[in-house]
């Protein structure tokens, strides 16, 4: 059961990376789009590499929490930094366009 939900999220995930590529089309201009689309796939690797480390185990009793509350903070203080500047950031309007 648990192997076919998680195929199932897989699929939908595969499924979002073209329309992400489309995007930065949209929002980077054509100057550095290759350098940006070779930057976000970069990142696909990286997070593989990442996988073993996240291993709540050996995050034990750090600053007085559980393992998993570590990770849980661990990962979630870069998501939240990196939402806020998408926020404030990242413009409404297509590269080229004048607004």
């Amino acid at each position: 059961m648990s192997y076919g939900i998680v195929r199932f999220l897989l699929g939908v995930a595969g499924r979002l990376l073209p329309g992400i590529i489309l995007y930065f089309t949209y929002w980077f201009p054509s100057g550095i789009h290759a350098r940006i689309v070779a930057g976000f796939l970069l990142g696909l690797p990286v997070a593989a590499l990442g996988a073993p480390v996240s291993r709540p185990d050996g995050f034990r009793g750090l600053f007085g929490l559980k393992g998993w509350q570590v990770m849980y903070v661990a990962e979630a203080i870069p998501t939240v930094i990196l939402g806020l500047a998408t926020l404030f950031l990242l413009t409404d309007s297509r590269a080229g366009e004048n607004s």
